[in-house]
């Protein structure tokens, strides 16, 4: 059983040599190559390198090393783009530091791509923790950062690969009941994935080998089911990989079940198609077809098929070449076959390697069957002293029966209070993170509040300070204005400086009425969002500046205090481009889909690095976060020096 676990990780590895470019995947590459000759800049052109690097790795690694050195050479020192690389350069994952890194600078960019690359890098570091096997922190893992960024990117296959590595962990540490309902929950959400491509057929598939495996472990008899979908599957998608893990399993279950002819014969088709195959990858196939040959009591030829396919000089001499190997199975196959055909001696030493090889409860068993063996082997060669050795090995059956029935006490019971001390640990760590979201919460209302009052208190604040401006400054200097005028006419010779005291005025009464619109967005409050936008674009378009207003489906019914907030972000970002970046062209987009709020704002201005806003946020930044986190929005910005700018912001409405 070990050897085919173990074989399920190897044989992964073996897709390559089968894997050939699928017509989709020859699209993609056309495609991925013309942007990485024509792209704009040496941005796209980077994760164009890097994409191609992804498609090609399997099929020709030397070819998808190329891209991927290209893709760094175009990155140069943008951050974003060195942490793509060094991503797709890890050799292992084993490098806990390396990935906690690149996890920090994926975290730090909140838009669907990098919540993509942390993902992937977090399930593939579970992975590496469950081979080891390491179960506690890939658990951990995959509650602190895998299954948040799977509720962000709502992918059902990510939420599928999840269950599968939860299933597996239980699995390594023997614990298959528990392993059951999440590799069943896993190829359910497979199954329920309509239309499938290639890559989710092929990883369905994979779950439900695993799943059967569990079953078999388990001895429950849907395996034969699970194995039936799974060729059912491999149908549409063949893999010699995924034909070769659930071909050993399908033999497994024949010689479990007794019908040994069947399951050599079912190996050796298969065997048939694997011209060009290294040995090591059929290990399994072949330790099965051993069995068959046991199970139909042709020992001398199920002997010849384990030295062929499994030479146990060469498997001790050289443990890396045969990593696949457990010893701890091989051991015993050897023993038990030169038992049956007679020879003692050899099965006595290979039970002695057993036993040294591994130091286990098991071994008072092994014990037994070695003192059984020693006893036969002193019969053979001393036919007088054969009934006082009969009478020690009775005595010593006895005297280990006794132990192994007081050693299988004591593993119950410490089993049990395990078990109950796992309970109590399981529901205190329940309670804690139950207090902490609750706490979370409770800063999160507590926060929105405050910037509720605020936000309010800000915009009451505007309209008192824009009544009084048009009310009492305005009406004042009106009355000013109208003396002035009066007394010019009763004047006859002509006064320039009541003249440009009457301009002037007019100047300021113009100035004091603009600012009071600007406080109070008259057009906001009498015709809605849509043309308060449209008449704020408007007013910021001077002759050398232009702005397109673009926008669909925006609702009347919008709150006003939500309209308001959108108002103010397009005011200061207009202002941020117009006056910082110095654009010519800028682009403002606003559209409702449902309840879902899309702003964009593009100009062609000089842009500026992400990384210095993210150190020194100016005042005008922080008040557009402020809003954006006030309307529980998202807000992504995306520049180059040189290149401009675009704001991407996303806000739910009620």
């Amino acid at each position: 059983m070990k050897i085919f676990c173990f074989l399920l990780f190897f044989l992964s590895s073996l897709s390559a040599l089968y894997a050939q470019l699928t017509p989709h995947d020859q699209l993609k590459n056309d495609s991925l190559l013309t942007l990485l000759k024509t792209g704009h800049t040496d941005s796209i052109r980077a994760r164009a390198a890097f994409h191609l690097s992804k498609l090609w790795i399997d099929n020709d690694s030397t070819k998808g090393v190329q891209f991927l050195q290209q893709g760094k050479i175009l990155a140069k020192d943008n951050e974003y783009l060195n942490a793509i690389y060094r991503y797709q350069s890890i050799r292992s994952y084993k490098d806990k530091q390396e990935v906690k890194a690149l996890l920090a600078i994926f975290n730090r960019y909140k838009n669907p791509d990098s919540w993509d690359y942390a993902y992937r890098l977090s399930i593939n570091r579970v992975t590496w923790l469950i081979n080891q096997p390491q179960p506690e922190e890939a658990i951990a893992m995959l509650q602190q950062d895998v299954i948040p960024l799977v509720r962000k990117l709502k992918k059902p296959n990510f939420q599928a690969e999840i269950n599968l590595e939860m299933g597996r962990a239980f699995y390594n540490q023997g614990m298959n009941n528990k392993a059951v309902p999440y590799l069943e929950k896993s190829a359910a959400i497979y199954e329920s994935i309509q239309p499938k491509d290639r890559v989710l057929l092929l990883d369905h598939a994979h779950t439900l080998t695993v799943l059967a495996n569990v079953y078999h472990t388990l001895m429950n008899d849907k395996a034969d089911s699970v194995i039936q979908r799974t060729k059912s599957l491999l149908k549409q998608a063949p893999s010699l990989p995924q034909e070769l893990r659930i071909v050993s399993l399908a033999a497994m279950r024949l010689n479990q079940s007794g019908k040994f002819q069947a399951a050599e014969q079912l190996i050796n088709q298969t065997l048939v198609k694997t011209n060009g195959v290294p040995v090591r990858y059929l290990l399994s196939l072949h330790f099965q077809r051993h069995k068959a040959r046991m199970g139909m009591g042709d020992y001398r030829a199920a002997l010849h098929l384990l030295q062929q396919s499994h030479p146990i000089d060469s498997i001790q001499h050289h443990p890396t070449k045969y990593a696949a190997i457990d010893l701890s199975e091989l051991l015993p196959a050897y023993a038990k076959t030169y038992e049956k055909l007679g020879d003692y001696k050899l099965a006595s030493a290979y039970w002695q390697q057993y036993i040294q090889h591994r130091d286990s409860v098991s071994k008072d068993q092994i014990a037994a069957e070695i003192s059984k063996l020693e006893v036969q082997l002193r019969t053979q060669e001393k036919d007088a002293a054969i009934q006082t050795l009969e009478a020690a090995q009775s005595e010593t059956a006895l005297r280990l029966k006794n132990q192994r029935i007081l050693n299988g006490l004591f593993a119950a019971a410490a089993v049990f209070l395990l078990t109950v001390l796992g309970f109590i640990l399981y529901i205190y760590r329940s309670k804690q993170r139950a207090n902490k979201d609750k706490i979370q919460q409770i800063e999160t209302d507590s926060k929105l509040g405050v910037a509720n009052a605020l936000l309010e208190g800000e915009e009451r604040e505007r309209q008192r300070i824009a009544r009084d401006l048009h009310d009492s400054l305005g009406g004042s200097l009106a009355g000013i204005r109208i003396q002035l005028s009066a007394s010019r006419q009763e004047q006859h010779a002509p006064d320039p400086t009541i003249d440009r005291a009457i301009v002037q005025l007019e100047h300021a009464i113009a100035e004091v009425r603009r600012i009071a619109r600007n406080m109070i967005p008259e057009s906001l409050l009498a015709r809605g969002l849509d043309i308060a936008l449209q008449d704020l674009c408007a007013a910021f378009s001077p002759s050398s500046i232009h702005i397109e207003y673009q926008s669909s489906g925006l609702s009347p019914d919008i709150p006003i205090l939500i309209q308001t907030n959108i108002y103010r972000v397009v005011q200061e970002l207009l202002v941020n481009a117009i006056r910082h970046g110095k654009a010519r062209q800028i682009i403002v987009q606003c559209i409702q889909e449902d309840n879902r709020i899309l702003l964009t704002v593009e100009d062609d201005g000089q842009g500026f690095k992400l990384e210095d806003t993210v150190k020194n946020p100016g005042i005008g930044l922080q008040n557009i976060q402020r809003r954006v986190d006030y309307m529980q929005g998202q807000l992504s910005i995306e520049s180059e020096p040189g290149e401009g700018t675009a704001v991407n912001i996303e806000i739910h409405v009620d």
